[in-house]
């Protein structure tokens, strides 16, 4: 009889016919029911957002596992179960893995195959034995997942590095419409939005949001076809112009193909429509080149149809190519579709044309305007024209013709190794400038220059040299030039107004430069290419001053390079490193080195840091530094830190900048000795969540609640708060003593230790030195069959089982009476039908003799193997009901025989010798 008792108590799962455990998790229910011309996506989420795990897997306990993995559960601290093997299973409905999968357990004391050496071995950290010589034992070949799950498990979960590689940077654009929002009644709206997706290395999705006829935006959702939120993204009003960007960082990989075949839905939510007030169905972006103008069309009655129209100017040919997508602007009583598109400047028509569509699956228009004038030039790059798109007998959607933004930034690093001039001059002088477009065709521009050994003289916008060497000036920007009353190094801000078409196709493509020229370089001293930089969500390019990196004057290279190091809310560090001038793009590491403290003692005042960023592409580099220790935070505090890095440009040497990063969070995480628990109210409240005290906590999470702390212990499970009285130990000593704040009694020795305190984390508490405790479990609470000692001397944990008696009686007849019950006992007949016919209610009665089991009932004179859920199922033992009563008796064993050949044993009643 094996302890199966033992597996419930803790695990708290279900036990089933044939022994194997399981939980099952719980899967929310989103409301809304999905319309018609909708296929179905079958998917099981929760809130994505605030979920500990953005990988798919199992939550058992306090504890997450990966699909497919294979674990010992730990029913006591630090000794896990070996003879139990859970594995997470991953619930795959329709070809799709869910993202919550279930643990599967199962005992395999008895299912242990017999060796076919003369002298097996049992192994640390395994419940059978094995040979010595054998690589893969019992326990490595067993598998829990069910053999139709298995087969498509790798498939559904794993991309491969091929696919992978193929998915990255793959642009998606959706239209979003009230039409599309899943509910009752199609939601009519003038509301429409348009969201750029694109897939970024580290497998998070970062988008963009143009919109018009929205209050407000809230959250980004993404959604399968029935309406169940997958991904959700609350979104910040960071940028102007009714531009919002963001990225979801960790998007399981698995979501990415269900993404490129279209089974998916992006949905804006407000705060007047909270199951959403515009979605859309992401599309593969096939356009070939990036856009110059863009317009958003809406329709001036609340239809709940919309579009948007993407335009390219060419440089040379000053025509506009442009794309019309929309949604819900056709006639359903025609086959053949007319449609008339017109750019206006108020009610005077610059372009005309009339487009057909001959398949209404087809919601996509293409046209040229051919040779703008120069005034159409000017009107459209100042956002003063108008786009409208007419259907015959149908409805009309119109919108502003703006510039195409961004949420990041274009930048230029200023360098000497970018001048034209031949042969170049290596100087240790650098500069940057951040250039911003907005939606009225300006320019904002902020530049910075720091080593100049001569004055300015002028600074100016220009384009790509022609063969000649002609130089094109775009804009002098010398006028706002500024300098220091130090130096000759000095800033320059300010906005250029009188932009023309052909600039903002330049600026987008990069095809624009900043020069500066000095009275030693009248032609041109620094030089450095505009660039797009994509939008970050830690780090705001238009505000955050960056850190420009310079060579030493003794040392010039000709190299320089800007920084942003901004912490964020985790104290996580993300950087974003921008170079120009090199001449060698291999083998570049920056090395952020710095002293823990400058105002330390002697002793510690030479200790280093060094941590190292070596994912340099084209002279860029862009990530996160986790696990950073609040002694670097404290000397980036300090200003005590610096950025370095060895270059090759006109010479070869180094760069570097001196870093001074005011935060709290060398504070924070010197203060922090143990692990927080729960969040604020502002937070989504899932299904599976409690709330308690005004906070949140997870499924599955313990804390120590405000009221009647010392003595209690609360956990979430499923929605419910569950607290557990704390159960104290007994004592050796008579005199026993309470100390406030305590709440269970101890000896007076261990009042005279003076030597510290021991951390627990399963009920967030510290103990003295020498002090014994009962240890908490989430989440069944304090176990009475452990005690957790406070080591005087380690002051670590040590937690031991309570000893049980030997009992003189075999293994097969050891049993776990009640489920409290921390020891074994010998099993006879009387014991085992008083437990089960404890599971009577005293007041029920049955007719015709019968028996109740729980909620199984038998017939008189029926014979069955009892099902405990104490227990399981007792095959070896045979109950009988007689006139209402149940009389139970194992089966008899004879004498001990020999064990047979074979993987398993047939009798597993009675034991067997080898």
């Amino acid at each position: 009889m094996t302890s199966l008792l033992t597996i419930c108590v803790f695990l708290q799962m279900a036990v089933n016919i044939d022994g194997s455990v399981r939980d099952r998790f719980l899967l929310q229910n989103h409301e809304g029911s999905p319309k018609d011309r909708f296929e179905g996506l079958s998917s099981e989420e929760v809130d994505y957002k605030n979920m500990h795990h953005n990988y798919p897997g199992c939550n058992l306990g306090s504890s997450f596992y990966k699909l497919g993995v294979k674990f010992n559960p730990t029913l006591i601290p630090g000794e896990p179960s070996v003879c139990i093997i859970c594995q997470c299973v991953p619930n795959i409905k329709k070809g799709i893995a869910q993202h919550f999968g279930k643990v599967t357990c199962k005992n395999i004391r008895n299912l242990c195959p017999v060796p076919e050496c003369d002298s097996p071995v049992l192994r640390k950290g395994k419940c059978c034995k094995s040979c010595p010589g054998e690589v893969e034992t019992f326990e490595d070949r067993i598998n829990l997942l069910p053999e139709n799950v298995s087969k498509g498990f790798d498939n559904a979960i794993n991309l491969g590095d091929k696919l992978r590689q193929k998915v990255i940077n793959r642009k998606y654009v959706a239209l979003l419409v009230g039409r599309n929002v899943i509910s009752r009644r199609p939601l009519l709206t003038r509301a429409v939005a348009v969201v750029h997706l694109q897939v970024t290395a580290n497998m998070g999705l970062r988008f963009s949001i143009k919109y018009e006829g929205l209050k407000n935006p809230e959250k980004l959702l993404l959604t399968d076809k029935k309406g169940k939120i997958l991904l959700e993204k609350q979104l910040q009003a960071k940028y102007p112009d009714k531009e919002l960007c963001g990225e979801w960082e960790n998007v399981p990989e698995y979501y990415l193909p269900y993404l490129h075949k279209g089974m998916f839905l992006l949905v804006l939510t407000t705060s007047s429509f909270e199951n959403g007030e515009v979605a859309g169905k992401p599309e593969v972006d096939k356009s070939l080149q990036k856009s110059t103008f863009t317009s958003i069309l809406v329709s001036p009655n609340q239809y709940g149809i919309g579009g948007y129209a993407e335009m390219s100017y060419g440089i040379r040919s000053k025509s506009v190519e442009y794309t019309v997508k929309f949604d819900g602007l056709y006639n359903t009583k025609r086959r053949k579709q007319e449609y008339f598109v017109t750019i206006e400047k108020r009610t005077q028509i610059l372009h005309k044309q009339m487009k057909r569509i001959r398949r209404r699956k087809n919601n996509k228009l293409r046209g040229t305007w051919l040779a703008l004038n120069k005034k159409s030039r000017k009107l459209i790059a100042k956002a003063r024209l108008r786009m409208r798109v007419t259907s015959k007998g149908g409805a009309t959607i119109f919108g502003t013709i703006k510039p195409s933004g961004t949420c990041g930034a274009y930048v230029g690093v200023l360098s000497s190794g970018e001048s034209l001039l031949y042969p170049q001059v290596a100087l240790s002088s650098a500069g940057y400038a951040v250039l911003n477009l907005h939606d009225n065709g300006q320019i904002s521009y902020n530049i910075d220059l720091k080593g100049m050994t001569s004055r300015v003289t002028y600074i100016t916008l220009e384009s790509l040299p022609t063969k000649t060497g002609r130089r094109t000036i775009i804009y002098n920007l010398n006028g706002q030039f500024r300098r220091n009353s130090s130096s000759y190094d000095g800033t320059a801000s300010g906005v250029i107004k009188n932009i023309r078409a052909k600039n903002i196709a330049l600026l987008l493509a990069g095809r624009l430069f900043i020069n500066v020229a000095t009275e030693r370089k009248s032609s041109q001293s620094l030089r450095g290419r505009i660039e797009s930089i994509e939008h970050s969500d830690y780090i705001n390019y238009a505000n955050d001053v960056p850190f420009l990196m310079t060579s030493l004057p003794t040392s010039p290279t000709g190299v320089g390079g800007v920084a942003w190091l901004v912490p964020d809310r985790k104290c996580r560090l993300h950087y974003q490193i921008i170079l120009s001038g090199l001449q060698d793009y291999s083998s570049l590491n920056a090395l952020l080195v710095g002293e823990f403290d400058s105002t330390a003692t002697q002793k510690n005042k030479n200790a280093i840091y060094t941590l190292v960023i070596h994912n340099f592409i084209n002279g860029m580099a862009r990530g996160v530094i986790n696990d950073i220790s609040h002694r670097v935070y404290r000397s980036l505090d300090a200003g005590t830190s610096h950025l370095q890095m060895g270059v090759t440009g006109i010479r070869k040497g180094e760069i570097l900048a001196n870093l001074s990063i005011p935060n709290s969070c060398w504070n924070i995480l010197h203060d922090q000795t143990e692990p927080t628990s729960g969040i604020h109210d502002e937070d989504t409240l899932g299904r599976a969540d409690c709330k308690d005290d005004g906070r949140i906590y997870r499924n599955d999470e313990s804390w120590i609640p405000s009221k009647n702390s010392t003595c209690r212990t609360c956990s979430c499970k499923n929605g419910n708060v569950i607290c557990h009285q704390v159960i104290c130990p007994k004592l050796s000593c008579n005199n026993q003593v309470r100390v406030d704040g305590e709440c269970c009694p101890t000896c007076p020795e261990t009042l005279t230790q003076d030597n510290g305190t021991c951390y627990y984390p399963g009920d967030k508490r510290h103990y003295r030195a020498g002090t014994v405790w009962h240890p908490y479990i989430p989440p069944t609470g304090y176990s009475t069959c452990v005690t957790c000692t406070c080591d005087k001397n380690t002051l670590e944990v040590r937690c031991n089982r309570l000893p049980c008696p030997v009992l003189n009686c075999s293994e097969d007849s050891k049993v776990r009476v009640h489920r409290s019950d921390c020891c074994q006992v010998c099993t006879d007949r009387n014991i085992l039908s008083e437990v089960i016919q404890t599971t009577v209610s005293p007041t029920e009665k049955l007719g015709n003799n019968e028996c109740r089991v729980g909620k199984r009932v038998y017939k008189n004179k029926s014979r069955f193997h009892p099902v405990l859920s104490s227990h399981g199922i007792l095959k070896c033992i045979i109950c009988k009901c007689k006139n209402g009563r149940i009389q139970c008796k194992r089966r008899t064993c004879k004498k001990k025989r020999l064990c047979k050949e074979g993987p398993t044993r047939q009798n597993k009643c009675c034991s067997c010798v080898r």
